[in-house]
């Protein structure tokens, strides 16, 4: 079985590590290069993946561009025929013509609080964080010409606990990830292959977050705030103040010191004290010591 892997970040490093492990060795990894892996600023970026596959003896395929609209990238494809594709970490829509070049099709993975169609488009973990739910549906698909709307080989409910960060989420469907992948492989190498379509109806999808979209306020909820945190945590860029120096203050983490503050002009929405970062909401007195102060 001829396998190509799709990505950049450092959950295609553990895919890869899984099916090299589970014998199922990719033909040709495809990802950045340095330099177009700098300019790209992709969370999560994993800087060993040309190495480590170089050492595994896989194959390597630096696009020209990342949206893989470049002439050569197509032909590339057009001269492998690949039997598969997989993909995790790569954040763009993958051409039609080269999705139809691998036999059995291109397979990734999606997962949001909404069961698919809705909860389509980018960040969807983080915003299911951000949003307050408390589980994500991990979608193991086919990727189509349109977004995220491909036929479903898996689904896994994912629990995201009252005080889970983005990472601890992210581990989690690293599992699914592993697991969906080798009994797609397997389901394939059988000819047992069975998917299913998805629902045609109305949906409601994400719009992209961005580092901006980290910014606290002293106007938010406590609840909210703690949301944000939590779901722009590493590998992200973190949620962050900006303090009465005008200082950006990354927050990494926080925890809630005291529910009600009965005097709000006694204490201003960002103070520090003994190297404890306090801040203050509408309805609550967060503190943090996992906290860096941008240069």
């Amino acid at each position: 079985m001829k396998l190509v892997l799709f990505g950049n970040k450092s959950t295609t490093k553990l895919l890869l590590e899984h099916l090299i492990q589970k014998n199922y060795k990719p033909h040709t990894l495809v990802t950045l290069d340095s330099k177009l892996l700098k300019k790209s600023n992709i969370a999560g970026a994993e800087d060993s993946l040309i190495d480590f596959a170089l050492e595994n003896k896989i194959n390597v395929f630096k696009p020209n561009s990342y949206g893989l609209s470049n002439k050569k990238d197509l032909n590339f494809f057009l001269q492998n025929n690949f039997d598969i594709g997989l993909c995790t970490g790569w954040q763009r829509l993958i051409p039609e013509e080269i999705l139809k070049s691998v036999n059995n099709g291109i397979f990734g993975w999606h997962g949001s609080g909404f069961e698919f169609p809705n909860g389509r488009g980018r960040s969807p973990i983080n915003w299911s964080i951000r949003i307050g739910l408390r589980s994500i549906f991990h979608n193991c698909f086919q990727y189509s010409a349109g977004v995220d709307d491909g036929m479903i080989f898996d689904t896994k409910e994912i629990e995201i606990k009252k005080n889970d960060y983005i990472q601890e989420v992210i581990s989690k469907a690293i599992t699914h990830i592993k697991d969906s992948a080798i009994n797609l492989l397997e389901d394939i190498s059988k000819n047992n292959l069975v998917l299913k379509e998805q629902c045609n109806h109305a949906f409601l999808s994400f719009p992209k977050l961005t580092e901006k979209d980290g910014l606290l306020d002293q106007s938010m909820s406590s609840q909210y705030a703690f949301n944000v945190v939590r779901s722009c945590s590493r590998p992200f860029p973190g949620a962050f103040v900006i303090d009465q120096n005008n200082v950006k203050i990354r927050i990494w983490s926080m925890k809630l010191c005291e529910k009600k503050i009965s005097d709000k002009k006694l204490m201003p929405f960002v103070y520090f004290k003994n190297n404890v970062i306090f801040l203050r909401f509408k309805d609550g007195l967060f503190c943090s010591e996992d906290y860096e102060k941008s240069q």
